[in-house]
């Protein structure tokens, strides 16, 4: 899954990273 956000960190996560990322963002 890819995660299009302004922070260049979130652009690019992993399948587990994307899950805990996508939460602190969303």
């Amino acid at each position: 899954m890819l995660v299009e956000i302004e922070p260049p960190r979130v652009r690019i996560v992993s399948q587990g990273e994307s899950i805990v990322l996508k939460c602190d963002v969303e």
